[in-house]
């Protein structure tokens, strides 16, 4: 994937970072020499001279503080930008998905994926960049303004700096790959928790609170512990080492300058310069490290989200659907993978303001003919075909196809929000549909005493069973879909409101030229069915 696209935006940011960076390093040189400067002045007792040059510091001072500011504010700017336009870009794709991407996903590792994998990204491509490039120049110019001072002294903090270097990538590699194994346990942990919530009513009814909690308990203490104590040995290793250079590295510089004091070639602030230079390489060496070590992990995040971001585009795939005319159902048979016939031999044709109603027992395949009509299960192991308009499905798109053909759900979804957003979800050129559907649906009643813009909790906690019903029916017929499919539409609905609706929807069906599939274990469309199939 071509993530730098995703950051292109930062351009101008990230400049303006190096820039002011490069501007603050070039005036902590000058304050260095400055400060030299009036040592040198104050050993040879010309106190005049040294203090003009102490109103010259003060001032580059106040700059200096207004550039650390500067630069730590374009530095959090750009990280929190960076990390805000990833989770958007990775939030698209996983909408963009085919449907069939996330029957195979667990829902708290996609979660993980978009939300935690996207900082590591982040932390890269805006600051990372940025922060590399910075502390390079920073390096470079350091070096030469040693040298300035003395070649011998620059060589020899040279070559510690190259060493130390070295060490400390090794040891950010190492604390890198281990923080990559913590990532997919923490993925691993968050899924099952997710999991735990989503299922609390089992949790709660069977006592297994602990069961679970052993569970949790054994992957953090059993798994991600041990994982984290050779975290904390490294990390120590890479601190430690990096403190020990920070301390050491000033002080050989200070012992070498001596030498060159005595002998005449450096003055004493000289000497002072020399160890502010050298601790300065101290940030640059850490920083580079640190943000290579950041660049393996993001890689491999990438790595990691390739199944996300990238597009498995079908060829030949069609886009422009006509309008259904009648769709023919020929199928001989059909399995999931290895395992046994769920139904052969079922034909069936359908055209516009007719219904057929599918019965049958539970696991006999109802659900799965409905995921076929809706090119949603998987087409290898399926002997036959369906036609929409004498065109084989297998070969639309789901976008383009899912504006033909609709779902109501025995389980829908409510989203947080309104009753009015829940229906519409934004589609403002439907507003004109809305009263009309909220009667088909049965909620005229529930509107007239909690009005359209009742705010809803979220998965609907605060309405019946059969109210989410009626609010997922609605959805979906003001959308008014050439195919209508209806999975126990009646189901959460007793029989006096079950027979209304029912009729409703009939009308509505008759009115606006839909085809219409209705699984039911009731009877409730029977009488306006034009075929009944029972599965066996």
């Amino acid at each position: 994937m071509n993530i730098n696209k995703q950051f292109s935006g930062l351009k101008v940011l990230k400049s303006l970072t190096i820039f002011s960076s490069i501007i603050r390093t070039i005036v902590n040189l000058f304050l260095i020499y400055k400060i030299q400067e009036i040592v040198d002045l104050l050993v040879d007792k010309n106190y005049y001279l040294a203090l003009s040059n102490l109103k010259i510091i003060f001032g580059l001072l106040i700059i200096y503080c207004l550039l650390i500011f500067l630069t730590q504010y374009f530095l959090r700017k750009l990280f929190f930008i960076g990390d805000f336009s990833i989770l958007d870009f990775l939030y698209k794709k996983a909408l963009k998905k085919d449907i069939s991407y996330f029957s195979n996903l667990n829902s708290g590792e996609l979660m993980s994926k978009i939300t935690n994998d996207s900082k590591s990204i982040s932390e890269w491509y805006s600051q990372g960049i940025t922060l590399v490039i910075t502390q390079t120049i920073i390096l470079i110019i350091t070096l030469v303004f040693l040298v300035y001072y003395n070649f011998y002294i620059a060589a020899l903090i040279l070559i510690i700096t190259v060493l130390s270097f070295l060490v400390v990538q090794k040891l950010t590699k190492i604390v890198g790959d281990i923080t990559k194994e913590d990532q997919k346990l923490r993925a691993t942990i968050n899924d099952y928790m997710l999991q735990t919530f989503l299922g609390i009513f089992e949790v709660k009814q069977l006592k297994k609170e602990e069961y679970f909690s052993e569970i949790i308990n054994s992957l953090l203490y059993k798994k991600r512990l041990p994982l984290n104590k050779k975290l904390a040995f490294y990390f120590s290793l890479y601190v430690g080492f990096s403190s020990i250079v920070a301390f050491v590295l000033p002080i050989i510089a200070v012992i070498i300058s001596a030498y060159f004091v005595i002998n005449g070639d450096l003055t004493v602030g000289a000497i002072l310069s020399i160890y502010t230079l050298s601790r300065m390489l101290d940030d640059p060496i850490r920083s580079i490290s640190l943000h290579i070590g950041a660049k393996q992990i993001s890689d491999a995040t990438i790595d990691r989200l390739s199944d996300l971001v990238q597009d498995n585009k079908k060829e030949n795939i069609k886009t422009n659907i006509s309008n259904l005319e009648e769709i023919e159902v020929d199928i001989d048979s059909f399995s999931y993978g290895n395992s046994e016939k769920l139904f052969d031999d079922i034909s069936f044709d359908i055209r516009p303001k007719e219904i057929i109603v599918i019965k049958g027992e539970s696991g006999k395949g109802k659900s799965t003919l409905t995921n076929l009509l809706m090119n949603l299960a998987p087409a290898d192991n399926l002997q036959g075909d369906i036609m929409w308009n004498g065109e084989s499905i297998k070969n639309f798109s789901s976008e383009s196809y899912f504006g033909k053909i609709l779902k109501v759900s025995q389980e829908s979804f409510i989203f947080k929000g309104t009753l009015r957003e829940n229906i519409l979800l934004a589609d403002s050129n439907l507003e004109y549909n809305l009263e009309e559907v909220l009667k088909v649906s049965g909620l005229e009643e529930f509107v007239s005493k909690f009005g359209i813009n009742y705010e809803l909790l979220e998965d609907g906690k605060n309405i019946s069973g059969g109210q989410k019903q009626r609010i997922g029916l609605a959805r979906i017929l003001i959308r008014k879909p050439e195919l209508l499919i209806l999975d126990e539409p009646t189901s959460a609905l007793d029989e006096n409101t079950s027979e209304k609706i029912s009729l409703n929807i009939v009308n509505y069906i008759n009115k606006y030229n839909i085809a219409t599939v209705v699984i039911s274990h009731k009877n409730d469309f029977d009488k306006y069915a034009d075929e009944i199939i029972y599965l066996n």
